[in-house]
């Protein structure tokens, strides 16, 4: 009998390792995406819609947490961190108006669901009142960090009509959405396949990935600067430059399409060797944001808020 329970727990304790490791290892990046990214095309279809393209992109830090860089990508060093930055995005016109991209979640959602982490109030009322006279408010994807900034901001009946979020974002049931019944109830979703031009210089970019409303963001402006948000579908840009996923174990937590992912990754590591001139915008990642502000490319603050 003691026997049995020996081998009945080693048996146990294998299992568990076993699962551990599988959780811990990531999937493989393909040498080939199946996702073709046309810089060409994006280019073309920004300047359809009439009008002039915007003269500038803006950045608001409003929250900062602390990630394992083991859960961050593979290979991450235990007993490291990552700093997870909450940046929102304002995208701006010569002739005053704007977009806000990311509204960042509000403190008592961030203080749920991360209790060690950082908020900037000044910040965040700063991208709320950018929010009450921006033309339209997107998002690159439906999580609660990158839209709650909506779905809890206290001008919630001024600013509500100004969002765009597609169909997949309202509707799919994503783990820790940031959509609720009053989204759903007040909000028309937009319907795209593939690329849509929201407004001349910014167009979206279908990408089913993190979650299954993720979009990229392609911005061109007035002098021909570029950027792409590529939102989560990478944490850090060591996924891209690599490229390699989050673990297993983070992806199966988060309800990824994780072979999206995967193919994402490759595309946007190729776009980076191809098309340098495109910036890539992690959406919590300082190392694609802060040498973009120090270069002069992009605005800290939200000037529609001044």
């Amino acid at each position: 009998m003691k026997r049995k329970l020996l081998i009945g727990l080693g048996v146990l304790l294998a299992l568990v390792v076993a699962a551990v490791l599988v959780g811990l290892s990531a999937r493989s990046i393909p040498e080939t995406s199946r996702f073709a990214i046309d810089v060409d095309a994006w280019r073309a279809l920004a300047d359809s819609p009439p009008g002039a393209r915007p003269i500038e992109l803006r950045v608001l830090q409003v929250a900062t947490n602390r990630v394992p860089q083991v859960a961050a990508i593979e290979g991450g060093a235990f007993g490291e961190h990552f700093d997870m930055r909450g940046y929102a995005f304002e995208i701006r016109w010569a002739d005053g108006r704007t977009v806000v991209v990311d509204p960042i979640n509000d403190a008592e959602s961030m203080g749920e669901t991360f209790p060690e982490a950082t908020w900037d109030a000044a910040a965040w009322d700063e991208m709320q009142q950018a929010m009450r006279v921006a033309d339209a408010i997107i998002v690159t994807h439906e999580h609660f960090d990158h839209m709650n900034g909506l779905t809890n901001s206290p001008h919630f009946d001024d600013v509500i009509d100004k969002a765009v979020l597609t169909r997949v974002q309202v509707e799919a049931d994503t783990y820790l959405t940031g959509v609720d019944a009053r989204i759903r109830g007040r909000v028309k979703p937009l319907d795209y396949t593939g690329i849509h031009a929201l407004r001349r210089g910014l167009v979206l970019i279908e990408a089913p990935s993190h979650t299954l409303g993720s979009q990229m963001i392609y911005v061109r402006l007035a002098d021909d600067s570029e950027f792409l948000m590529v939102g989560d579908i990478a944490w850090n840009l060591a996924n891209i430059a690599r490229p390699a996923t989050r673990p297993r174990a983070v992806e199966w937590a988060m309800g990824e399409l994780g072979d999206n992912t995967a193919h994402w990754l490759r595309a946007l590591h190729d776009l980076a060797r191809q098309h340098p001139e495109v910036h890539q915008i992690v959406a919590h990642d300082k190392e694609t944001v802060e040498p973009l502000i120090a270069k002069g490319l992009v605005g800290q603050g939200f000037a529609a808020a001044r």
